[in-house]
């Protein structure tokens, strides 16, 4: 462990462990790759608004003024939807149905998800399974105001409420995408890089074996993964991917030359 930690600064920490096993250097690049990808799921988790050209899209195009004067005179009130009369707002889109004020099932919209205003939880209900939230997003929200009210902001409003209250849903799920895209995209990039180191051992006297490469990249990716997490979440996550590409090349080559150069093999 503390030869481990020495590659961080030391080159001959990262030619001694060359010949460690692959399985152990992959099981490194895994956990490296969790510190990469911390910045980006901070960054999602911490997330309480939204661009709603990418997650709302359809809600912009989708509703109009017309639309928003249409919904019904129902507000949140201790977490409960309170309706002064019967009216239903139901509003479909290409993937999912929007119901406010659903009085029996006849507004569920087959082979899509519906997204149902109760009169005490929130209903996100498909073909095979159904997910109940509370209120706590539309707290003291009143639709009726909604009509008085520029018709942006009143989808603003919506969306990012929405968003929030199905945020928890969705986390897990979306955390979990990104970590296998992360660490599916790092291994083919440090593929990639050891690939490249294969090409300069040609014509060394005392050429290294691809693994030995392999790992050398893994373990020279540590330093660039300290430095990316750092900058993922002082500055940005996409930044920090960035500074890890390209801080781990230079740093691969920088390796690569003093091992082949030194007295380390």
């Amino acid at each position: 462990m503390k030869k481990l930690f020495q590659t961080i600064y030391s080159i001959n920490a990262i030619s001694e462990l060359k010949n460690i096993k692959i399985s152990k250097s992959l099981f490194l690049l895994i956990i490296y790759s969790l510190f990469l990808n911390f910045g980006l799921a901070f960054s999602i988790i911490q997330m309480d608004t939204f661009d709603p050209t990418i997650i709302s899209k359809e809600i912009y195009q989708g509703l109009s003024r017309d639309h928003v004067n249409q919904l019904p005179n129902c507000q949140v009130i201790n977490s409960k939807l309170i309706c002064n009369s019967s009216d239903v707002f139901t509003q479909e889109f290409n993937n999912f149905n929007l119901v406010i004020n659903p009085q029996n099932d006849d507004s569920l919209v087959q082979h899509k998800t519906n997204i149902l205003f109760l009169k005490d939880k929130i209903s996100i209900v498909n073909d095979t399974s159904t997910y109940d939230l509370n209120y706590q997003q539309f707290k003291n929200v009143d639709f009726n105001s909604y009509k008085k009210t520029e018709s942006k902001y009143v989808i603003d409003d919506l969306s990012n409420r929405l968003f929030l209250s199905i945020k928890p849903l969705i986390l897990l799920p979306l955390l979990l995408t990104i970590y296998l895209i992360v660490v599916s995209l790092n291994i083919i990039f440090i593929l990639g890089l050891a690939g490249l180191g294969t090409l300069l051992n040609i014509g060394n006297k005392h050429p290294l074996s691809y693994k030995q490469l392999l790992n050398i990249v893994i373990l020279s990716s540590l330093t660039p993964t300290l430095i990316s997490f750092f900058v993922s979440i002082i500055i940005s996550p996409i930044f920090g991917v960035v500074i890890y590409n390209f801080s781990l090349a230079l740093f691969f080559l920088y390796v690569y030359k003093n091992v082949i150069k030194g007295n380390f093999i």
